[in-house]
């Protein structure tokens, strides 16, 4: 378990599921789990390439909250530091 300033984080594991629990301040609790590319609509695949931008590596997370269900995609480099981040529906 993480505590920073502005969020408590848990990490579970369920058989071979990762799933993170962020519980925010701003934002309340929070599900994530990662998910491939490939699993997310033509639409969204075509929206998150379109803003790769030389990226070597996306990551992609699908977030489960009280407003809803919504992904993070991570941007990484060559030496796999974080480039940007983005929230999307």
């Amino acid at each position: 378990m993480t505590i920073k300033a502005e969020e408590l984080s848990a990490r579970l594991t369920w058989n071979t599921l990762v799933y993170l629990a962020e519980l925010r301040y701003d934002e309340g609790l929070e599900i994530e789990n990662a998910v491939p590319l490939s699993s997310l609509s033509v639409d969204r695949q075509r929206y998150v390439q379109s803003l790769q931008d030389g990226a070597e590596k996306v990551s992609i997370e699908k977030v489960y909250a009280l407003k809803g269900i919504s992904y993070e995609a991570y941007f990484f480099d060559r030496q796999n530091r974080l480039i940007s981040k983005i929230k999307f529906d």
